[in-house]
């Protein structure tokens, strides 16, 4: 139970917010989810909170996790979806939220920021890239090597590429970038100055850990949350646009192996300097390797028959699995090989040489032991799983995914964790809590807490529009000119329109449609990067011109307009999920083995919360004003309609 000393700190330090953040303003919504999360931390609930834009879910989670993991000697962890939102906790309501902190409990909070090891440099491998760099070179992997290690060694960089004092080039970053198979650890004559495991230090002494859900959950994925996590029932967890956590679980425990290994003919090179007696077996084997590659690479395209991707319902066929047991003795012995030399030269003092090889020979041994098992779990798959292939470019890839992330949440987080709150904006899908409960594993459990807030902003100044159109979207040519001449009919003199497409090549032949007038005043994604479209439009709305920006469902989420900058949100179509990808598909199935129909379990709930992020475009501050249209017939005529439109914030016409 949340004590009587704990209220009082909690509510002292939200009535000093206002000392630190210009006009804040406290709201009842926001006052309720801080009560709500404090409770359900202190109580080892799993909570899951809804709370509509402009209440302050960042804060309304931070200050009072802050609070209570200083007060309770705990560690909060707070999970984002993105690694966008993660920098804005740390730039802007950490600071917030430690001012006050400090007045009530006399310390700040010590809020630490967990990230991969990828995004930080290796010591090792900058030191030996800027070994030879000339900053005349035409290399711009020596050119910037060179810049970041002075930076380095003379303290001004951290290390880290989101500090880096340039922009450092993708290629660049993928030959400097720290990663867990090449690491040697304390082993590593670079260990107590290498950036990673200092900013471990820093997390292991903090209250709060500030991270994101691909991050926390391929951690998981690879057991190897005792480096960089607290023990799991000893920790509060907190998901910030928690609606993306069940995607995002079967992403991280997915596994995927391409035809194609471009870097194995670098094993010998690296090899060869640290054991010459095995170079010949290592060189043969990734002869053999390579050969059988492009084989399997073959019989899938024979076996694929026209395909670029296929889902694999029971086994691979026999031509594709004839390549199973041959090619898993090939990688066993080429990672024995490996291992044996990397475990001859473990302990030994090396020179900045040797030490150099070892770190490559242990990556490259790392992504095979990532090809093996990939490999592995394609063949070795059950029902439980989807499994497909797919082509990109010339070569194919085997795929291997869970499709139930409600399985995969309770079995590696739910079990384990002393307490979870979950908030977004979008946690209710027709309107109820239950289809995002059993999505994420959690229905039935007796844990489990829910919080709806109702939205501090007018809605009575918006509404959604369902016009009575001539096709539904079954009919893509004519709904495709139903959508031009509808956009070829408005009026666009006051304040800026975000169209949104579900298909690019809808999306497209739009705007090729209408007349080249209109045509003008769009700017579509794909023309230039998304900053420079935002800027432009910003800049045509604030000179009082015409501005449509059309773009696919992902801008549906993320994307701030406030004020005239978006009067107008126009939907061209419900927002459903593919049934076709082998993820869908594979759920779909399984549900029908059990006499249970997909569509209102699966695709109709994923379609309402897309569709409610959609409209949240429209009103994000308290002045704003205007309507959504949505240009689907559907929602007008099909028996669905009602439960699709339950848990919009607006009223709704239909004309």
């Amino acid at each position: 139970m949340l004590s009587h000393e704990e209220r009082d700190q909690i509510a002292a330090a939200y009535k000093a917010l206002p000392e630190i953040i210009p006009n804040f303003r406290s709201r009842p919504q926001q006052r309720g989810l801080v009560a709500f999360i404090a409770h359900a931390l202190v109580d080892g609930a799993l909570a899951m909170g809804e709370a509509p834009t402009a209440v302050g879910k960042s804060i309304g989670y931070l200050l009072p996790a802050s609070v209570l993991a200083i007060m309770r000697k705990k560690k909060a962890i707070i999970s984002t979806a993105t690694v966008m939102l993660q920098e804005q906790i740390m730039d802007r309501d950490a600071a917030a939220v430690k001012f006050v902190v400090e007045q009530v409990l006399g310390r700040p909070p010590k809020i630490a920021l967990l990230r991969g090891r990828g995004r930080f440099a290796c010591n090792i491998k900058l030191e030996q890239e800027s070994r030879s760099a000339d900053l005349f070179s035409e290399n711009n992997t020596h050119q910037q090597s060179l810049v970041l290690h002075k930076a380095l060694t003379s303290g001004e960089w951290k290390g880290d590429i989101d500090s880096a004092p340039i922009d450092v080039q993708p290629m660049v970053w993928r030959a400097l970038a720290n990663d867990r198979h090449s690491c040697r650890a304390k082993a590593c004559s670079q260990y107590k100055a290498c950036p990673y495991y200092l900013a471990q230090a820093e997390v292991k002494d903090a209250d709060v850990i500030v991270t994101n859900h691909d991050k926390l959950l391929t951690t998981l994925a690879n057991d190897s949350s005792g480096d960089t996590l607290p023990e799991l029932a000893d920790a509060w967890f907190i998901f910030d646009e928690a609606h993306h956590l069940p995607a995002k679980a079967l992403t991280a425990f997915a596994q995927r192996f391409e035809c194609t290994l471009p870097w194995l003919h670098q094993l010998v090179a690296v090899a060869k300097g640290l054991d010459a007696g095995r170079t010949v077996p290592i060189s043969k084997d990734i002869a053999t390797l390579t050969r059988r590659l492009k084989e399997i690479n073959d019989d899938i395209e024979a076996d694929a028959k026209g395909k670029t991707c296929y889902r694999v319902l029971i086994e691979p066929s026999a031509l594709i699995a004839r390549h199973h047991v041959t090619t898993e003795t090939l990688l066993e012995r080429m990672l024995e090989n490996i291992a044996a030399i990397c475990k001859r030269d473990a302990k030994k003092r090396l020179s900045r040489q040797d030490e150099m090889d070892v770190i490559r020979l242990n990556g490259f041994a790392g992504r095979l032991r990532e090809f093996q098992e990939s490999f592995s779990a394609f063949f070795d798959a059950d029902a439980n799983v989807a499994r497909w292939l797919e082509k990109t470019g010339s070569t194919w890839a085997g795929c291997v995914s869970p499709f139930e992330a409600g399985k995969i949440l309770h079995q590696h987080l739910w079990g384990d964790v002393g307490s979870a709150v979950m908030v977004s904006a979008t946690l209710t899908p027709c309107g109820e809590f239950n289809p995002m409960l059993v999505s994420m594993g959690l229905y039935g459990n007796d844990r489990v807490r829910t919080l709806q807030l109702d939205s501090p902003l007018d809605f009575s100044r918006a509404c959604l529009r369902i016009p009575d159109l001539e096709h539904s979207p079954e009919h893509v040519v004519g709904h495709t000119r139903d959508v031009i001449n509808f956009l070829a009919s408005l009026e666009y003199d006051e304040g800026g329109t975000l169209a949104l497409f579900s298909s690019k090549k809808q999306m497209t032949d739009v705007f090729e449609g209408l007349p080249p007038a209109l045509r003008l005043t769009i700017l579509m994604q794909g023309q230039a990067s998304m900053a420079e479209l935002l800027r432009k439009h910003r800049a045509k709305v604030r000179n009082a011109m015409p501005s449509i920006l059309f773009g696919m469902y992902g801008m549906s989420e993320g994307l701030d307009l406030p004020g005239n900058q978006c009067v107008r949100v126009v939907i061209a179509k419900i927002p459903f999920p593919s049934p076709d990808s082998p993820v869908m598909s594979a759920a779909a199935d399984n549900l029908e083995s059990k006499g249970l129909h997909p569509f209102p379990l699966l695709l109709l709930p994923e379609a309402s919360i897309r569709l409610k992020q959609s409209v949240g475009r429209l009103i994000r501050t308290e002045d704003d004003y205007g309507e959504v249209i949505l240009l689907d017939s559907r929602a007008r005529t099909k028996s669905y309609a009602k439960q699709l439109l339950a848990g919009l914030p607006m009223k709704t016409r239909y004309n």
